[in-house]
């Protein structure tokens, strides 16, 4: 008998730890909004390298100096829907902080372009504008300009 109460209970805290560990992916936004996820891609590379579900996962490619990236992106919205960018709605982008880098950021609708300006490191915003309204954002992700 102690030892089912045992296993009941080691199984308990199982699924417990198991829940706090999926609660970093699950919960809701850093910024509050749990409405949109993205996934940023590299179109020279043609592939994702970063998605955002209130937190990060994935890198941001470095920015040459003096050259540039080109990052697009896919909006899905909280029930799975993709979010489709034209008539109005665009994806933009803005620098969050510095660490001596910085770049030139142009907003071609559904991209945008990155050009490095001065090596370093910087965060990064995306986001999701309709008409001149920013309508959501991520948290910032680091950025090296090399």
């Amino acid at each position: 008998m102690r030892r089912t109460r045992n296993t009941r209970r080691e199984i308990c805290t199982a699924f417990a730890v198991a829940g706090v560990s999926l609660a970093g992916c699950l919960g809701s936004d850093d910024n509050g909004e749990g409405a949109y996820t993205v996934d940023v891609i590299d179109r020279e590379a043609g592939a994702v390298v970063a998605d955002y579900h209130g937190h990060w996962h994935g890198d941001l490619p470095s920015i040459p100096v003096d050259g540039h990236r080109s990052l697009g992106a896919e909006f899905e919205a909280e029930n799975g829907d993709p979010v489709p960018l034209g008539n109005g709605r665009r994806l933009d982008a803005t620098a969050a902080a510095s660490d001596g880098g910085a770049v030139g950021i142009d907003s071609h609708g559904d991209h945008v372009r990155l050009t490095g300006e001065s090596a370093g490191g910087l965060s990064v915003v995306f986001q999701l504008v309709d008409g001149e309204t920013v309508v959501w954002e991520t948290g910032a992700i680091d950025a090296i300009v090399e």
